[in-house]
């Protein structure tokens, strides 16, 4: 009876996590990966979006700043995110790359 029990919540905790890889074909994708790199492994995207968002950054001061005061600064982030569809009988899954490099992969509907 724990034996099962065991093994459902190892199966619920499995299915439960954020997909930290995709797989294309026989080649795995994950956080981390920079852009080149997810093309070689599954090709181009389905649909892909770019956009820029400005962030707000507490830097230490240096340089011209007063030694050890903190002060404030806007940043671009380049933002693309890419869609894989790999059909009706497999769920999409977007990527989200920050600065080129992959921060995120989520799982959407089936595909078409």
């Amino acid at each position: 009876m724990w034996r099962s029990i065991r093994t459902s919540l190892i199966l619920f905790i499995a299915l439960t996590q954020p997909a930290w890889g995709m797989r294309c074909g026989r080649m795995l994708v994950t956080e981390g990966d920079p852009k080149i790199q997810v093309v070689r492994k599954c090709g181009e995207p389905d649909f892909a979006e770019s956009r820029m968002e400005y962030r707000s950054v507490r830097l230490r001061g240096s340089g011209f700043q007063q030694p050890g005061a903190d002060f404030e600064t806007v940043v671009p982030v380049q933002i693309d995110e890419w869609t894989y569809n790999f059909g009706p009988h497999q769920l999409m899954q977007k990527l989200v790359f920050e600065n080129g490099r992959l921060i995120r992969i989520e799982s959407l509907d089936y595909g078409f």
